[in-house]
């Protein structure tokens, strides 16, 4: 059978049926270590780049809803860069029948599948976080998602169906922009460096002089991470994270320190990051702040982050541009990169598609 008869059937199938079709997640598990000597599991997976005039996004809501109106600056950028678009039935019906989702659980994952087997789609692009991927992990086809390589991007709840798409089948997924991100001149740049085809590739430096040492060093590892909460989540589950040999990178948002403790506190003993190389943290919005706590005051983010980690010999740096910020990297899971504290720098040493 080829893809386009399989589309056709995925269409008109029920989307129970869709989800059905997997049966071990771990026959799809995929752990990269940096080494070169190291013989891999299984092989990476590259999407096609973006090209202009020839390539095509689809926009769908994963999780919670959004109008089309959320999404000019997006839009505006696709057609500058002469990339069409189709936006899915998830974002186009926008209602309230499902709270604080965006469609119900089969329709989310059937349209998701739908975009993964059509040909014409080169990239998908979740309309939004909120909440929402967690309830449909169960009804995605990881062996058809790793025969169908695209590009997967997004941010927020959106990690949860990173992490778990790269972990099992090895296609390379990026934490970066969603279609309500406002697409200012540097999350451009970099989403255009990171995920447009280039004939030759050169590593990609990102420098950050506000950024706060909490341990220095330089280490090289894969890029795994995304959304503390969501990470968190996902422990104990089929659908963690392998921290091994990582380049860990976390964000939040809203979140008071004693939340952020606790899930800081859940990750460290798990003993995950035992052998994690290094982290990188975003800009907390409240990084520096007190809030009350009986009897008195709480700690700050950023004490909560030197008390548990700087424990930790690896090199970790607090304020890169990524999650939930204006300047937002695109970065991409499972990616050779390197952490340096002397620049404040994080650079992506690999290209992350074809």
């Amino acid at each position: 059978m080829n893809r386009r008869n399989l589309l056709k059937i995925l269409a008109t199938a029920s989307p129970l049926l869709i989800g059905s079709t997997y049966n071990k997640l771990d026959e799809y598990f995929y752990n990269e270590l940096p080494d070169k000597d190291t013989k891999l599991n299984k092989r990476k997976i590259l999407p096609r780049g973006l090209i202009s005039g020839k390539s095509k996004v689809a926009i769908t809501a994963t999780s919670s809803p959004l109008s089309t109106y959320e999404m000019n600056d997006a839009l505006n950028f696709l057609k500058r860069e002469n990339i069409s678009y189709e936006i899915g039935e998830t974002v186009k019906n926008n209602n309230s029948s499902y709270r604080y989702l965006s469609a119900s659980d089969d329709d989310r994952a059937a349209e998701f599948m739908n975009y993964i087997v059509d040909d014409t789609i080169d990239c998908i692009l979740c309309g939004r976080g909120g909440y929402g991927v967690l309830r449909i992990l169960e009804k995605l086809d990881f062996a058809i998602i790793r025969k169908n390589p695209k590009i997967i991007i997004g941010f927020s709840d959106v990690t949860a169906l990173l992490t778990p798409i790269f972990e099992h089948t090895g296609l390379v997924t990026f934490h970066g922009p969603v279609a309500v991100s406002s697409f200012n001149s540097f999350t451009q740049e970099h989403f255009k460096n990171i995920l447009f085809s280039k004939n030759k590739f050169e590593p990609i430096v990102t420098q950050e002089p506000k950024a706060i040492i909490i341990n220095e060093g330089k280490a090289r590892g894969v890029l795994k991470g995304g959304n503390l909460r969501m990470i968190v989540s996902t422990l104990g589950t089929p659908y963690e994270p392998n921290l091994d040999n990582s380049i860990l990178f976390l964000e939040d948002v809203s979140e008071p320190a004693y939340k952020v403790d606790r899930m800081l506190s859940q990750l460290l003993i798990t003993g995950k990051l035992k052998n994690c190389k290094g982290i990188i943290f975003g800009q907390f919005d409240n990084l520096n702040t007190r809030q009350a706590f009986h009897p008195g005051y709480s700690y700050t983010i950023k004490e909560v982050i030197e008390q548990l980690y700087s424990k930790l010999n690896i090199p970790i740096m607090v304020g890169m541009p990524f999650g939930h910020v204006k300047d937002k990297l695109t970065l991409p899971l499972g990616i050779l990169s390197e952490i340096d504290t002397n620049n404040r720098s994080i650079t992506i040493l690999e290209r992350s598609v074809i």
